[in-house]
């Protein structure tokens, strides 16, 4: 497991814990998707500039998770971003390569 997973499954056991003490399930639901895509915000601003690599995929994984959780919510959306990370290298595999800012990335949108 990679150090990019291991922080992906941390924030999503905290945000989920955060949104379950909301008695109306739709409020918590919206309130964790919320703090979840804040959290990749922040990653995006504070740790993303300091990588070397940048992502393979088009979009980029943080992109798709957060279009993840914005389609199917926090919990599947979470766990949709983590399979993505773990898939996330420059390694040749039978997805569709797309040219994106001058890069030649692999086409993933979310499902």
């Amino acid at each position: 497991m990679n150090f990019k997973t291991l922080i992906f499954l941390l924030l999503l056991a905290s945000t989920y814990s955060w949104g379950c003490a909301d008695p109306s399930p739709e409020l918590s639901d919206r309130r964790s998707a919320k703090v979840g895509i804040a959290m990749i915000d922040w990653y995006k601003e504070n740790i993303s500039p300091m990588k070397i690599l940048t992502c393979s995929y088009y979009p980029s994984c943080s992109q798709y998770t957060k279009q993840a959780i914005g389609k199917y919510g926090l919990v599947k959306g979470w766990l949709l971003g983590c399979d993505r990370l773990m898939r996330c290298n420059h390694d040749l595999w039978v997805y569709r390569e797309v040219k994106h800012e001058g890069e030649l990335k692999k086409y993933n949108p979310v499902p």
